[in-house]
């Protein structure tokens, strides 16, 4: 089974351009990263968000010493300390929605809740929208801070601006190291896998899962019948559940769910469950299992 590609620059870019500026497609990398190991996944978004609150308390120090010594702080050709303000207050302002992001990871882990939900629910949510607004303004504010430190001459607080333009580069530095660190690597999927072997990783979609029958197993029904579920290796008990495909073969419910949301093939005869097969092809299923 070729492995599932992932771009460990962009994730670990999107996942600091959610803490603090624009995200291109991080949700969908994220949640993709959370199915393959969501332990490390967890582990990575937590510890970026607390990252970024660390973070947050940089500027607004910087705020609060600006605000001490005020009357020699205003000879600057461009308005630095009300820039200096402005944007600790985002900062401020972001620190709510990432503390809401910490509970949600939190009660995942207490109620055992799928990782690669919890993200899915987490890049769909209001607040996480909500923090991209603002990640949005502060980077755009942080530009705008860079041309004015750059115009305004001979300043008391060029020095404590260009700290703050500072700590935002190290952050970005900090969450490309916590993602090498805490994420595997992923490998490249070789160039002898076709086109066709690198759909078939895509797992079906979940209505497609919960339309294929659940039937109920029986020692009677002779001695042809498939009595072993081939994803977990164990024998089917008789009255037990289960999920038959549209080739025929028949798996324990839970197994062969977890098994089609990441590949959407049998694991028995390879078959595209999306594909209805042929009669002639349906019959060679059913004489595989006698």
């Amino acid at each position: 089974m070729p492995p599932r590609v992932h771009h460990p620059h962009s994730a670990a870019e999107s996942m600091h351009e959610e803490a603090d500026g624009p995200e291109l497609d991080p949700p969908d990398e994220l949640v993709e990263l959370a199915r393959d190991f969501p332990k490390e996944v967890g582990l990575f978004v937590r510890a970026t968000v607390w990252l970024g609150i660390f973070f947050t308390c940089i500027p607004v120090i910087c705020a609060l010493a600006v605000a001490c010594s005020w009357p020699s702080c205003g000879c600057c050709k461009r308005p630095l300390q009300e820039w200096m303000f402005i944007y600790a207050a985002l900062h401020v302002l972001q620190c709510p929605l990432k503390v809401s992001f910490l509970q949600e990871l939190r009660g995942a882990s207490q109620e055992d809740v799928d990782m690669s939900q919890c993200v899915s629910r987490l890049t769909t949510s209001p607040v996480w929208k909500m923090n991209k607004v603002l990640a949005v303004l502060i980077y755009g504010w942080l530009v705008l801070g860079v041309v004015w430190i750059v115009h305004a001459g001979a300043c008391n607080l060029t020095w404590l601006c260009g700290l703050l333009i500072f700590a935002a580069g190290m952050k970005f530095v900090l969450t490309q190291i916590l993602f090498q660190q805490l994420v595997p690597a992923q490998a490249e999927i070789p160039q002898e896998f076709d086109v066709d072997d690198i759909i078939q990783q895509k797992g079906a979609s979940w209505e497609l899962i919960d339309s294929m029958p659940i039937i109920e197993h029986s020692s009677l029904e002779g001695d042809g019948q498939q009595d072993t579920c081939v994803v977990c290796l164990s024998d089917f008990e008789t009255g037990e559940c289960l999920r038959q495909l549209p080739c025929r073969h028949k798996f324990h419910r839970g197994c062969i769910d977890d098994w089609l949301s990441r590949r959407k093939v049998c694991p028995l005869c390879l078959q595209d469950v999306e594909a209805k097969p042929p009669c002639g092809k349906m019959l060679l299923c059913e004489k595989k299992v006698a």
